[in-house]
């Protein structure tokens, strides 16, 4: 029982962290933003600045300043 409770508390931290941090991207981009580049820009940040260094706390930048930095360089007219 002590086993399954870990493991479903593990899973839902993750999920609540994915979501804490595809939240704060969104809330920094403009309202006038495409849909693409917010799809984009967070997929960026959960799948390359968060889950390519090793998940949970071992990232050396923050995911959201990943995915906003993705999404200036790569869109500026639209994030600027």
């Amino acid at each position: 029982m002590c086993i399954l409770v870990g493991r479903l508390t593990a899973a839902f931290t993750m999920q609540s962290a994915l979501l804490a941090h595809g939240a704060m991207l969104v809330l920094l981009l403009p309202a006038s933003v495409s849909y693409y580049v917010v799809i984009v820009s967070v997929a960026v940040a959960v799948l390359v600045g968060k889950e390519a260094f090793g998940g949970l706390g071992c990232y050396p930048f923050h995911p959201t300043a990943v995915g906003y930095a993705v999404a200036a360089v790569s869109w500026p007219e639209q994030v600027f």
